[in-house]
């Protein structure tokens, strides 16, 4: 019989010291490879090379080669990366000495949605970590791929645990998400309740990681820390931000007195929007702790340096923000600037040195993703600009062509008439001028039909890079985006 002993929420300090220090918990759920010989406890020397050949052994993630080695280094915790094979060392209070090759991650720290302790009377503490929905999809295809096999479930580069996947199960089952492994027999209570608040802590692994990336300052990480910050999948984003039904706007973000959340973006060339949304939700938090005086100051550089650019695609997005959001062009302009602007004054860049240490790494990532639709937008405004071109020949063919008709109907007419009236021969002398007529009016004609196809194909081209366009906007956002009318 189990007993629900606590959920073990996390305190802020905890938070905001993993932010401030830039190291937070690291969770990994990871297949067990290979188990490898303990560490020596004699110390011996080896040459680079003998470490490089030892890394590039683990990196292959090949349980022969690492066997082989005659000196198996242990990962450190800076190399603990989800996507790499580390060797690490069993840590769970039993004082055992193995070790394991482990392989890439399945799941980490960001995949956690609660942790909760367990006590069992025979098996007495175990841990339970129950997933968010795309961990539970990410650890549902591992539990396909590993069914029957050990796995390591791992916390700041030790092994707490390696259960067998479903072990009892004669099929692969689905996992609902959830993650149960037993403690060591003699574990405290109060053991177990810090191990969860370890792996609770785990959760902001990969904030923390945006706001190294972003060069967040002390001040900064301790507004983010203390900002109840959450990294959200499709299916809690928009439980978590008011987000649309349906929208033309890619919201990835939001910060609200219930938090700062951001939206996973799972496309690795998409990867430092996530990044860039971090630092932008922080700013967000920063204005709305500012003091009356100081806010109205800032409003003022604001104000001063938005009047002074001439950025189109800006000026577009403050505009979809006026009818999303009215009354906080400045709070969102106080975000935007300094997270898609390369040089502003010199006083707003010294106001945004209090938040960042390199701010140009932050639009150098902006720059990285929205390069992604960078050809697509170059493609659009090409074939647009042909549609145009296009259509406006055509308008200055349809006069031209009214003009030739009417002129072959006129001479077509008098043809007609001076031959009633038997005047054949200055009737015949306006039959060339009629073919001509009517040839002229036939190559306009041609060349409007011409030109028809032509904008009929460069309609269809463009119709279909603006669909391309919104399925990559699509494949980030949480909820559908709607292309805007016309």
């Amino acid at each position: 019989m189990s007993a629900l002993l606590s959920a073990t929420p996390v305190a802020t300090s905890n938070v905001i010291g993993d932010f401030v220090s830039g190291h937070p918990h690291q969770m990994r759920i990871r297949p067990v490879l290979a188990e490898v010989p303990a560490a020596s406890t004699r110390r011996r020397r080896i040459t680079a090379a003998q470490a490089a050949a030892a890394d590039e052994a683990v990196a292959s993630c090949d349980p022969g080669r690492v066997r082989n080695l005659r000196n198996i280094r242990t990962t450190s915790r800076a190399a603990d990366t989800p996507g790499a094979c580390v060797v690490l060392p069993r840590s769970d209070g039993g004082g055992s000495p193995k070790r394991y090759l482990l392989g890439p991650a399945a799941v980490t720290g960001g995949d956690i949605s609660s942790v909760t302790v367990w006590h069992e009377r025979a098996k007495t503490f175990s841990l339970e970590l129950d997933l968010t929905n795309s961990g539970t999809v990410a650890f549902d295809a591992f539990a396909v791929e590993r069914f029957h096999q050990k796995i390591a479930v791992t916390i700041d580069g030790s092994v707490r645990a390696t259960p067998t996947l479903q072990s009892r199960s004669a099929v692969v089952e689905p996992t609902g998400g959830l993650v149960i492994f037993d403690l060591p027999r003699g574990t405290s209570h109060s053991a177990a309740r810090a191990l969860a608040v370890r792996f609770r802590a785990a959760r902001v692994e990969q904030l923390v990681g945006f706001a190294n990336d972003t060069t967040m300052t002390t001040r900064a990480r301790e507004i983010i820390g203390l900002s109840h910050p959450r990294l959200d999948d499709k299916a809690q984003f928009p439980k978590d931000c008011a987000v649309p039904d349906s929208t033309n706007a890619l919201i990835l973000g939001c910060y609200s007195s219930h938090g700062l959340f951001v939206l996973r973006v799972d496309r690795p060339d998409f990867a430092p929007v996530m990044s860039v949304t971090t630092a932008h939700e922080m700013l967000h938090a920063a204005y709305a702790g500012l003091s009356d005086s100081e806010r109205a100051r800032v409003d003022g550089l604001i104000e001063t340096f938005y009047g002074t650019l001439d950025d189109p695609h800006l000026r577009d997005l403050m505009a979809e923000y006026e009818l999303r959001e009215p009354g906080r062009r400045l709070d969102e302009l106080h975000s935007l600037l300094p997270t898609q602007i390369r040089t502003m004054s010199p006083e707003l860049e010294r106001y945004y040195r209090r938040y960042f240490a390199h701010r140009a790494l932050i639009v150098d990532a902006f720059d990285k993703y929205n390069s992604v639709f960078a050809p697509l937008r170059a493609r659009l405004a090409e074939l647009q600009g042909t549609l145009e071109a296009t259509k406006s020949r055509l308008d200055s063919l349809l006069p031209r062509i009214e003009a030739a008709r009417s002129r072959a109907r006129s001479l077509s007419s008098q043809i007609e008439a001076l031959r009633a009236q038997g005047r054949i021969e200055e009737s015949n002398a306006l039959v060339g001028p009629q073919n001509a007529a009517v040839d002229d009016t036939n190559a306009l004609v041609n060349e409007n039909n011409g030109l028809v196809a032509t904008f009929n194909a460069t309609l269809a081209d463009l119709q279909a890079v603006a669909k391309d366009e919104l399925g990559l906007y699509n494949s980030i956002s949480a909820v559908p985006i709607t292309p805007t009318s016309g």
